[in-house]
């Protein structure tokens, strides 16, 4: 179990190029020293036995009950977004998954609070070898597939003056061609305010104004 506090930010097309350019070192930011850039194509499916939000949040269900299927995409060099149209970023992204990649799944449970606009989660999660057998005993159980996300993200596990000994995991990412920038610190031992304001001042290094962080969940953001 991890307590995971996070932030997320829609971009413009302006700023995700921006990131994009930092996380492979050709925007330079004394303050942040970037890992191994990995793209990540994720699938979730949510699971719930109700309909409504109302019931969901009246019987205590965890927030989010979750199967993620994860492929892990290899390329040789960045992706070259000259004269590429911004708005099919997802489709770009996609057009590099093959079953040839790495493909794991994982099944997760967990529980979400906001507080100025940032989630606090506790969350539990588990490798899964089959998923469609965890797909069965969740139908068994009565649990249906209520709402599906697919998520295009360039991963990187950053390190930061700002915050010393905290693992700052940020995601480029689009969301059903959304673009968003997501910054998540999991960790047990730190002071969250501490967490939330090292969060802060990483994103404003990246020249991203963290006023602009989206508070919605997910389900929210995509129903409008």
């Amino acid at each position: 179990m991890g307590r995971e506090i996070e932030m997320k930010i829609a971009l413009t097309q302006e700023e995700f190029l921006s990131v994009y350019k930092a996380i492979y070192g050709e925007e330079k930011y004394s303050e942040i020293q970037f890992g191994k850039v990995q793209l990540l194509f994720k699938q979730d499916k949510n699971y719930s036995r109700y309909k409504t939000h109302k019931e969901r949040k009246a019987s205590g269900e965890p927030k989010v009950i979750r199967l993620r299927k994860e492929e892990i995409i290899e390329l040789e060099k960045p992706v070259d977004f000259t004269n590429q149209n911004m708005s099919k970023v997802s489709e770009i992204f996609k057009s590099f998954c093959s079953p040839e990649n790495k493909n794991q799944s994982f099944f997760t449970i967990k529980y979400k609070t906001r507080q100025d606009g940032i989630e606090f989660n506790r969350e539990d999660e588990t490798f899964v070898e089959k998923q469609e057998v965890i797909e069965e005993m969740l139908e068994i159980a009565g649990y249906e597939c209520w709402f599906t996300k697919e998520k295009c993200a360039w991963s990187s596990h950053c390190t930061s003056s700002i915050l010393d000994n905290t693992d700052f995991h940020l995601e480029l990412e689009a969301v059903n061609n959304l673009l968003y920038l997501e910054v998540e610190v999991t960790e047990s031992d730190k002071n969250p305010d501490a967490i939330k304001n090292g969060i802060i001042e990483f994103i404003k290094t990246l020249k991203i104004n963290p006023e602009h962080k989206d508070s919605r969940s997910w389900v929210e953001i995509l129903s409008v």
